[in-house]
């Protein structure tokens, strides 16, 4: 993702107005205030969104019942559904179906549909154990949706990172370049096949998301073009300088 959308950002043609501004002083550092502006603005709110998706996901992200999750919580050993459910009559034989003389698991018959998502923490902050009943059935959903999240962030923000004085108009002459849309939308692809069909091999749910889960992932993601936004009216000189000159 970071070496394409470098390259990407590096194909973007030089601009007229470039000949208008000021020669840069000996001493000046690369990174301006404008960008300190935007690289900490940026990276904190991503933080933020992203430290309450790892932590706080299992608790709102909705889940749905498929071939896999539902074995998943009747696994667990708190689940009602487990062993200790069925001996405690808490487990009811509608839950499975009958196909070639063999019972299994039909999430359709599923009456307690787990409400959200499944943790994807090998372990609480008490030290209990979370995900680690299921790591060797399937990588956690959880993180495969913190996962395409963070990807998202950087994929739209890209678009953004195009104009660096805080130009309004992020989208001006980006359909002139054609390197950096055919490199976004590789990216893209790419990270839509990671998630659909990357697996075992990727670490992500061999299920991939929900429809729910991906619009989640994928909004969210587009936000940073309205932070990206909002960070262009702050003024650059609450950030610090960086360099031997002012």
């Amino acid at each position: 993702m970071d070496s394409l959308a470098s390259l990407a950002l590096a194909t973007e043609e030089p601009k007229e107005d470039l000949l208008e501004r000021p020669p840069y002083r000996k001493k000046e550092y690369i990174i301006s205030q404008k960008m300190v502006k935007h690289i900490l603005g940026m990276s904190m709110f991503q933080s933020v969104i992203l430290f309450v998706f790892v932590f706080g996901a299992p608790s709102f992200i909705p889940e749905e019942c498929d071939g896999l999750t539902g074995p998943l919580y009747a696994s667990h050993p708190m689940s009602e559904y487990s062993d200790l459910g069925k001996k405690m009559g808490t487990y009811t034989g509608e839950n499975l179906s009958t196909k070639d003389g063999q019972e299994e698991w039909d999430p359709t018959k599923m009456e307690n549909c787990p409400e959200f998502i499944i943790n994807g923490m090998i372990q609480s902050l008490d030290g209990k154990d979370l995900y680690r009943h299921f790591e060797g059935a399937t990588p956690s959903r959880h993180l495969t949706l913190v996962f395409n999240l963070f990807v998202f962030f950087q994929i739209f923000n890209m678009i953004g990172a195009r104009k660096i004085n805080d130009e309004v108009n992020i989208f001006e002459g980006i359909f002139k370049n054609a390197m950096f849309l055919a490199v976004w939308w590789v990216i893209v692809i790419g990270q839509i096949c990671m998630v659909l069909f990357g697996g075992w091999a990727m670490k992500v749910h061999l299920n991939g998301l929900t429809s729910l889960q991906w619009i989640i992932s994928v909004a969210i993601g587009f936000s940073s073009l309205f932070i990206n936004l909002i960070l262009k009216f702050v003024p650059e000189k609450f950030f610090p300088t960086m360099g031997d000159e002012n």
